[in-house]
């Protein structure tokens, strides 16, 4: 298995400012909200179990982290 590293923007933009927060509070669909986070955390499961799967990431600001 590989070590899937997330950067802490990219963390605090997914679960913190724009999808959860909106989703739980704005939204008030907290069961929403869980099922994302529970599918963004599936996808990094599979990206970690099966890394040839995707294409490298071609953003040479990202490739730089």
């Amino acid at each position: 298995m590989y070590n899937v590293v997330i950067s802490p923007s990219a963390n605090a933009d997914l679960f913190n400012a724009l999808k959860l927060k909106y989703i739980a509070h704005e939204l008030e669909n907290p069961q929403a909200a869980t099922k994302l986070a529970d599918g963004v955390e599936a996808c990094y499961e599979a990206l970690a179990d099966f890394p040839a799967a995707h294409e490298l990431c071609r953003d040479l600001v990202l490739v730089a982290h």
